[in-house]
């Protein structure tokens, strides 16, 4: 997928294995930014879970390219009946540009049907995944489970 989006040139790419500390950076970047206070011993958990999902999944990863520069990884993987949009990560400067939503709305024709998880403190993505028709199936305490169809 190449498109231009508000004047730049966004595409996704396939991840190498050196590619790993940046994804797991990313994904714990979102976990940490909105799990709330956790302890030492929670934090280290977290770390190894994210270390080896990122390990079983990295071949359904893609990394976002703005204008030849990674800024962001997506990754769609086989769940349930259908596909969890398990991570979608920007860089803070591209967001609020266009990109994630394209990126979203694409997997949304690709993936059917598409769930996914997220914080209840995360108000712009959850504002986001509403406009383009995802819906509450589930929530816990901190977050929700969303489903598009």
């Amino acid at each position: 997928m190449i498109k231009i989006i508000n004047g730049l040139k966004v595409s996704l790419q396939s991840v190498k294995e050196e590619d790993i500390p940046l994804l797991e950076k990313w994904k714990l970047q979102t976990v940490f930014d909105y799990a709330g206070k956790l302890s030492i011993e929670e934090q280290e958990k977290i770390r190894n879970y994210v270390h080896n999902e990122v390990l079983e999944y990295l071949h359904f990863f893609e990394l976002i390219e703005v204008s030849s520069s990674i800024v962001g990884c997506v990754l769609v993987r086989p769940y349930q009946d259908g596909y969890l949009l398990d991570e979608i990560y920007l860089e803070k400067e591209y967001r609020n540009l266009g990109i994630g939503s394209s990126i979203l709305k694409n997997k949304t024709m690709q993936f059917s049907p598409l769930y996914l998880w997220v914080y209840k403190d995360n108000k712009k993505a959850i504002s986001l995944y509403k406009r383009i028709e995802f819906f509450v199936k589930e929530e816990t305490a901190t977050r929700y489970f969303m489903e598009f169809v």
